[in-house]
């Protein structure tokens, strides 16, 4: 049986883990930020399209979507 250390005898230095705590609220933000404009810019692209006018930058806001889905997906982890 494989004895486990408790969490106190586990030391992790403070300072690190401020860091990355720190480091993952900031891509959070930065995810947040991405997600919002990618959203923004997808319905304004549906309200164009939905009174018959067509959109040309349709390519651009689908790549923009998919890199805000992989930041927010990347920004769920911690480390």
């Amino acid at each position: 049986m494989v004895k486990r250390k408790s969490p106190e005898a586990v030391s992790l230095p403070k300072q690190g883990v401020e860091d990355q705590i720190e480091t993952w609220i900031r891509g959070v933000l930065r995810s947040n930020d991405d997600l919002v404009n990618a959203l923004v810019r997808l319905r304004d692209s549906y309200r164009t399209t939905s009174v018959g006018e067509s959109v040309n930058d349709k390519d651009e806001i689908l790549a923009q979507v998919q890199a805000a889905l992989e930041g927010a997906a990347k920004a769920k982890t911690i480390v």
